[in-house]
């Protein structure tokens, strides 16, 4: 990975390869020249998008956070065993880092802490936050897209093990394939007994997958939609947003809710030069999230580089934290 610029403020250096509006711009149109049409959800994640995920993950109706941290917190003597002292953490789409911090209170011993997103100012706060709160451990952001290859920082003291985190659930919004390939680009970088520790939604209930993505304050609209506020903002794209609406639903075939922008009316947007048509009721996917069962999920990891330790579910099984360990290095 190459370094970009580099803040340096209480101990905290910032390695920044932040992806760039005109990365921004040739993904928006390869999706929305595309039938049917699609964005890269990553793109939600811009400061405003970020802060409105945080909101998100404070509704009663969206389950995932809420579960997946009451499951953090009753195994985490059994989480913090299985990982040892003297570790590396590695967090994947890092945002506030909640959920971190759970782990980095209990741990032996941390030696280093890398939290990596795409929202550069969440990351540095986040970062001089858990600097000054564990001042041993050594952290080293970057901002950065993790679905692209890179190079992790080193650290300054030796360590035991690398472990990678990525809670809430976000391994869903991969397609199936996806997570394999995913997985094994951090199996490449790993060595034996080098661990992954993520959260994975579960298949349940139609009605309450369906009401996590359509609370009734409308936050998550707000949220899907901002990928188009986005573009307005930083690509001049002039998406009228009244003119699309947000539609979540659970697919049952396919196994996922789809977050989807449909449009109201036949329109017509200009993208750097490239005209974009969409039909009345036209969708253009935003997101998928994908709901597995344990033995459909353990499939994609027996072909990852990774075999699966340990589960840890809540009493009603809506969700769950699995413990996976490489059992490679070098190409797979």
């Amino acid at each position: 990975m190459e370094h970009g610029s580099e803040t340096h403020e209480e101990k905290v250096v910032l390695h920044d390869v932040e992806p760039t509006p005109s990365d921004f711009q040739r993904d928006l149109l390869t999706g929305l020249q595309n039938l049917p049409k699609w964005v890269p959800c990553k793109y939600l994640y811009d400061d405003v998008g970020a802060d409105l995920f945080e909101q998100i993950c404070g509704l009663e109706e969206y389950y995932p956070t809420r579960v997946e941290t009451s499951i953090l917190k009753g195994c985490l003597n059994e989480i913090v065993s299985a990982i040892g002292p003297n570790a590396v953490l590695v967090d994947l789409g890092s945002g506030s880092s909640a959920k971190t911090e759970l782990l980095l209170s209990a741990l032996e011993d941390c030696v280093a802490y890398i939290p990596i997103d795409i929202s550069k100012q969440q990351l540095i706060e986040v970062a001089h936050d858990i600097r000054r709160r564990h001042p041993r451990t050594e952290v080293l952001p970057v901002c950065a897209d993790y679905h692209k290859p890179l190079k992790l920082p080193t650290p300054t003291r030796a360590f035991q093990r690398t472990v990678f985190f990525f809670p809430g659930s976000t391994i869903g919004n991969f397609e199936p394939g996806e997570v394999v390939s995913f997985l094994k680009r951090f199996a490449v970088i790993s060595n034996p007994g080098d661990a992954f520790l993520l959260g994975m939604d579960l298949q349940k209930e139609r009605s309450v997958m369906e009401s996590a993505y359509n609370d009734p304050r409308g936050i998550t609209a707000r949220f899907i939609k901002n990928i188009l506020a986005r573009a307005n903002r930083e690509l001049q794209a002039g998406f009228d947003l009244d003119a699309f609406r947000h539609r979540a639903f659970y697919n049952a075939e396919a196994g996922r809710v789809e977050n989807q922008l449909v449009s109201t009316c036949r329109q017509t947007i200009t993208l750097a030069g490239v005209t974009v048509n969409f039909e009345p009721n036209e969708p253009v996917t935003v997101e998928h999230s994908y709901k597995y069962t344990l033995g459909g999920f353990q499939s994609l990891i027996h072909r990852s580089g990774y075999r699966l330790e340990k589960v840890w579910m809540d009493e009603q099984r809506y969700f769950s934290v699995q413990y996976l360990l490489s059992e490679t290095h070098g190409d797979i």
